[in-house]
């Protein structure tokens, strides 16, 4: 499995398109480039590929769908995909029907500093790259599997 380059897309749906400048700059500040942004949640489901990718998910949506919808729709394409839920609803029955649907990380949008900066964009940041890290181990682990049921 060693030596496996891939290109991992990351798919991010937020509907506040007044945050997308700031993700965009930041993700790209941080040399995090191949990603995409969506505001709408058909958009973003119809563009996502069935490769193994990061999806960042808002929780809440104003389409009336929300993030939960979304990650079944993302997990029934592909199971193994990177899921990265945001929101500034803290519920534990929120949380753990995420973590029931095999969400991989949970960042919560309230979360600030003792200089009331929200920390999240930053947690986003570092959720993202050890994404990056683990879809790449997916997605080498899926293709050592296919090669050796090949040879089987």
């Amino acid at each position: 499995m060693e030596g496996t380059s891939v290109n991992i897309l990351t798919y991010i749906l937020e509907d506040d398109v007044e945050i997308h400048e700031v993700i965009n700059d930041l993700l790209k500040a941080n040399g995090i480039v191949n990603f995409k942004l969506y505001d709408d949640p058909a958009e973003f489901l119809e563009n996502l590929s069935a490769d193994i990718n990061i999806c960042v998910i808002d929780h809440t949506l104003k389409s009336g769908i929300n993030g939960i919808d979304v990650i079944k729709a993302v997990k029934a394409r592909n199971k193994r995909s990177y899921v990265i839920v945001m929101t500034g609803q803290v519920s534990y029955k929120i949380v753990a029907e995420y973590l029931n649907l095999k969400a991989d990380k949970y960042i919560d949008k309230n979360i600030t500093d003792e200089d009331g900066r929200y920390m999240y964009l930053d947690e986003l940041i570092v959720s993202i790259s050890e994404g990056i890290s683990e879809a790449g181990r997916r997605v080498a682990f899926a293709k050592y599997l296919e090669e050796t049921l090949e040879k089987l």
